[in-house]
């Protein structure tokens, strides 16, 4: 779909404020051609107020008056909502939104175009350079996702960075995780320790990593989890994607190779640390070394 809708925008008539078809999903919304620019259109139905907002490469019109699409004689005429991406079409960020907004269209009786707008701003702001630290360790949390799937069959992809308040990696039923990636041969990762020991049952999933040509990119490790259904229809999961993709450095995100040596998890109950720590003693962070440390098969921490 959206090497079809690059095409088909590609020699679309710019044409001032016509407005063209490039393809629909449903009958209540696809993605059209106005003056140029890529919208994708859904039928009005939920809050009747007009909104207009706009970001550096979307904006949002509700209520809008549509009489006719130019190559669509049959189109039904009525109030429309639209998201504009004034992006280009060579960018990620172009068939971030064909696919988020393809998502939302299973979604749209259930959140407005509004919430669904908010919700995805932060997808598609324009990038800082001190954002781009942090391909590692989506890589780890990636994979953890991953070698849970491939050994339970279990998608933890709804817990995961399940809120904004959410201290820990993966919150799934009774399973908490925080995940560490390291490139260090002992497994030392460097902890919180009011996170990982603040509670009982805390899992620390330690995934280790090396820059190696033989290895993988981020782009594809993404692609990889994407060729599957679970993933790849999630809603939830490829917008939580799509803001942790926006962290990570275009450049980095095609070009760097990671190879994943292993992967091992832990109770905190069985991982060695400080002991009696005063309660007004706070905001302690320190290297753990976990190579001798016992492991925790996956099969005693995730369970349906």
């Amino acid at each position: 779909m959206i090497d079809a809708i690059r095409q088909k925008l590609s020699v679309c008539s710019k044409e001032e404020d016509r407005l063209y078809l490039l393809e629909s999903i449903d009958e209540e919304c696809g993605f059209f051609a106005l003056n140029g620019v890529l919208i994708f259109m859904v039928s009005s139905s939920f809050d009747k107020n007009v909104d207009m907002l706009k970001t550096e490469k979307l904006l949002l019109n509700t209520n809008v008056d549509v009489l006719n699409v130019a190559n669509h004689s049959t189109f039904k005429a009525g109030k429309y909502d639209y998201i504009l991406f004034s992006g280009a079409s060579e960018e990620t960020d172009f068939e971030s939104f064909i696919k988020i907004c393809t998502l939302y269209a299973s979604e749209k009786e259930k959140l407005s175009i509004k919430d669904f707008f908010f919700s995805i701003l932060d997808m598609f702001q324009l990038p800082k350079e001190q954002q781009f630290k942090n391909l590692i360790g989506l890589i780890g949390e990636l994979t953890v996702i991953m070698e849970i799937y491939d050994k339970k069959g279990i998608s933890v992809a709804s817990g995961w960075h399940e809120s904004f308040t959410d201290k820990y990696d993966i919150n799934y039923k009774n399973t908490v995780m925080e995940v560490k990636t390291t490139t260090s041969d002992l497994y030392t990762v460097k902890v919180k320790h009011e996170q990982l020991f603040g509670r009982n049952g805390v899992v620390l999933a330690a995934v280790r990593v090396m820059e190696s040509n033989a290895g993988e990119t981020l782009e594809k490790i993404v692609a990889k989890i994407n060729s599957i259904d679970i993933f790849a229809k999630d809603f939830s999961f490829q917008l939580k994607l799509g803001k942790e993709l926006k962290r990570i450095s275009p450049k980095e995100y095609k070009t760097k190779s990671v190879e994943v040596k292993g992967v091992r998890f832990y109770k905190n109950s069985d991982i060695p640390t400080i002991g009696d720590i005063p309660d007004n003693i706070t905001g302690i962070e320190y290297n753990c070394t976990l190579i001798e440390t016992k492991e925790t098969k996956i099969d005693d921490l995730i369970c349906e």
